[in-house]
């Protein structure tokens, strides 16, 4: 007796989450960006990732220094005034990192991994012109299977903001 009301219960629990999530599929609403509304997601690829976004000369200057680090579903947004040869060191960090540079075409040009705090006061750059960057945990762009030629979805980027 107990077992079927508990199938019950979980029949009634499952077949309108089954029912939600295809809906919500059909309506190409990722449920990671359904759960978390407010939260910036990009995507790289399939991939959704929250980020944090830096914009002002301040915001890109400090990066994620003094922190001390990163869930494993975010990453920290850098959007450059323009495409450049853009600079990234690791000064006052603590934490490794994987940096994932993105051009205008908002495709992924070229990944540094495993980025060391250690590695202060070397300056990493990525190969072709970047207007983004992302950083993420050490060994994020490997667990995913991020890499050169993934196109990039970006969240609605504020407006007025960009630094010129």
């Amino acid at each position: 007796m107990l077992a079927n009301k508990l199938q019950i219960i979980f029949l009634i629990i499952l077949i309108p989450s089954g029912m939600f999530y295809l809906y919500m599929q059909q309506q190409d609403v990722p449920m990671f960006d359904f759960f978390l509304p407010g939260t910036p997601v990009m995507h790289i690829g399939d991939i959704p990732l929250r980020v944090e976004m830096a914009i002002t000369g301040e915001e890109l200057a400090k990066g994620l220094s003094g922190r001390n680090e990163l869930s494993n579903v975010e990453g920290f947004l850098l959007i450059f005034p323009e495409a450049d040869y853009h600079s990234i060191w690791m000064k006052e960090m603590r934490f490794p990192i994987d940096i994932i540079w993105i051009d205008d075409d908002l495709m992924v040009i070229s990944i540094e991994k495993n980025v060391s705090p250690d590695s202060y006061p070397r300056i990493f750059r990525p190969k072709k012109p970047a207007r983004y960057a992302v950083e993420t945990n050490t060994q994020y762009s490997d667990i995913v299977g991020i890499r050169p030629g993934q196109i990039v979805t970006l969240p609605i980027l504020p407006k007025g903001n960009l630094e010129k």
